[in-house]
């Protein structure tokens, strides 16, 4: 594997984690193609698909929020062929909601990558929960 593309696809855990953190929808959806998936349906949350989905779900997250904060680590990028790539890493959130409530997720990010012409984008993320999920007080909401 070309050590600049691994690094460049491991830049993208950075850049989720900062999104996830940013109260802002849109700025959590730019690291996904415009059809990607998002699947987290094994914590409790609707799985989505399409950039502007995804931007929705979290801004409906974010409005629930006064804190958060997202961590991703231990990534491997385990394939890269040509304009795809796959790999996984760990993840650790938690948030303190407006109502007094908490969320905390702890699992593992599955991903499929694809190469953009603005770089490389996740194209399918799939949360799979290894500590039980947190959800007090959260309302869930639906997707789309």
């Amino acid at each position: 594997m070309n050590p600049e593309e691994v690094q460049a696809i491991q830049h993208l855990q950075v850049d989720y984690a900062r999104g996830a953190d940013s109260f802002s929808g849109t700025t959590y959806a730019e690291v996904f193609t415009d059809d990607a998936i998002l699947d987290a349906t094994n914590t409790g949350l609707p799985a989505v698909q399409g950039r502007a989905a995804i931007a929705k779900l979290m801004d409906d997250t974010f409005a629930q929020q006064t804190h958060n904060i997202h961590m991703t680590m231990n990534q491997r990028v385990t394939h890269i062929d040509g304009d795809t790539a796959e790999g996984w890493c760990y993840f650790l959130q938690r948030s303190i909601l407006r109502n007094g409530g908490r969320t905390e997720f702890a699992g593992r990010y599955d991903d499929t990558y694809r190469r953009t012409p603005a770089g490389w984008k996740i194209s399918k993320r799939i949360l799979t929960e290894l500590l039980p999920t947190v959800m007090e007080g959260y309302d869930v909401p639906a997707g789309d």
